[in-house]
């Protein structure tokens, strides 16, 4: 499984919608990724990906603390 995080908004059927910072639109990043390296891959909006990182793996395992991400546009 390839997990990819993306500074910006991911769709639900694992696309990118828009990620203004990469100057992508409508981008179907996981058909590429697939594609080319013959791995299940899931994408995901990069602030969302680190939470649930933590959560999974980091001390939020054990903290009811939230994860917060402040970005710059």
């Amino acid at each position: 499984m390839c997990g990819i995080g993306v500074p910006g908004q991911a769709g639900p059927d694992d696309n990118i919608l828009f990620a203004p910072n990469l100057n992508w639109k409508n981008i179907d990043l996981q058909k590429i990724i697939e594609e080319q390296f013959h791995i299940p891959t899931k994408i995901e909006n990069e602030a969302n990906a680190g939470a649930h990182g933590e959560q999974l793996y980091g001390l939020e395992k054990t903290s009811t603390t939230k994860c917060i991400s402040a970005l710059e546009w």
